[in-house]
């Protein structure tokens, strides 16, 4: 059972890496996190920092080889999931932990209805008649906001619109009700007007049924819009952690600072050249020595070049990782 100041997820240590024939991928270089109850958590950083594959991890959907997944510990509920048979974890994944990817079209498969595959996330879960999964589907789509969830059970993926997709894909991820949604760049395919819309439903669907929310995205607009506290990762590691007021007002890590200067402001002059970081992001397969962004950042030290700096606690919800810091 879980304990009341417990967490309802929690990650430490994570590693992931990719064995390649090229070579090793450090995807993920213990990275840890928690997720507390009906909060919303955001996992920022540039393509390539590992947000994804952290999440990919936490679902248990990193196929192992050429995968390998380490970590001292990942809670969800006070179980450690890395240790639970596979069987058990099909029964989490979908009812306590969903998630919605960036594009629908790679998780819908495009030969079965959208109704065909609601109902059997529905059936699989809840062990309900076809009927009664059928009703449940159609409610969801109602939730979602789609005009005609009627004629929707009867179309095919490739026969919806971008943003319906994804809002049937918010339907199936939701229909089970879990404790944890999972949102992968949920809006990066989409238009800007239906981008607010989706992110404006996730965040109703949300406090409707009391869930945690996990908002993976690069985009620090969708941060700031949609979360209560926002960790910070940046080749393959976490570099910083807090509250939204703190990363975007009280900023500590100089990767952060960079990312918030790359934000164009509304007062910004028209034609004005927008602000780029300097330099490419590090290669998972040989990352650099030390602070992982010591190749791009502007206070570099020789120490950020020797070892990663530890953790520097900051407030009782803000840490950051700077040797700048110590």
């Amino acid at each position: 059972m879980r304990l009341m100041n417990e967490s309802l997820l929690r990650v430490d240590n994570l590693h992931v890496t990719f064995h390649l024939k090229e070579g090793s991928v450090r995807a993920v270089r213990g990275a840890s996190l928690e997720v507390n109850d009906r909060e919303s958590l955001g996992i920022v950083g540039e393509s390539g920092s590992g947000k994804s594959v952290t999440s990919l991890a936490i679902m248990r959907l990193i196929k192992e080889p050429p995968g390998e997944v380490r970590a001292d510990r990942l809670l969800f509920e006070g179980r450690d999931v890395s240790k639970i048979r596979s069987r058990d974890m099909r029964s989490i994944r979908g009812k306590e932990i969903s998630m919605i990817f960036q594009e629908p079209m790679t998780s819908f498969d495009p030969v079965f209805t959208i109704g065909q595959q609601l109902n059997e996330t529905i059936m699989l879960h809840q062990g309900l008649s076809k009927r009664e999964s059928t009703r449940i589907a159609r409610e969801m789509l109602e939730k979602v906001r789609i005009p005609s969830p009627e004629n929707t059970l009867k179309n095919y993926p490739h026969e919806l619109s971008g943003g319906m997709r994804q809002r049937a894909m918010i339907a199936m991820a939701l229909s089970c009700r879990p404790r944890i949604l999972i949102a992968d760049e949920p809006t990066t395919a989409l238009d800007v007007t239906i981008q607010a819309q989706v992110l404006q439903l996730i965040k109703d669907l949300q406090a409707e049924f009391g869930m945690s929310l996990v908002m993976i995205t690069h985009d620090l607009g969708v941060i700031a819009e949609t979360t209560d506290r926002v960790v910070v990762m940046y080749g393959g590691k976490v570099l910083e952690v807090g509250t939204v007021f703190e990363i975007f007002k009280d900023t500590a890590q100089p990767y952060t600072r960079a990312l918030l200067k790359s934000i164009p402001g509304v007062d910004d002059e028209k034609g004005k050249k927008l602000y780029a970081i300097p330099g490419n992001p590090p290669n998972p397969m040989n990352p650099p020595e030390g602070c992982p962004f010591n190749p791009r950042c502007p206070i570099v030290m020789d120490q950020c070049m020797k070892d990663f700096p530890p953790v520097k606690v900051l407030s009782p919800t803000h840490k950051a990782c700077c040797w700048r810091l110590q």
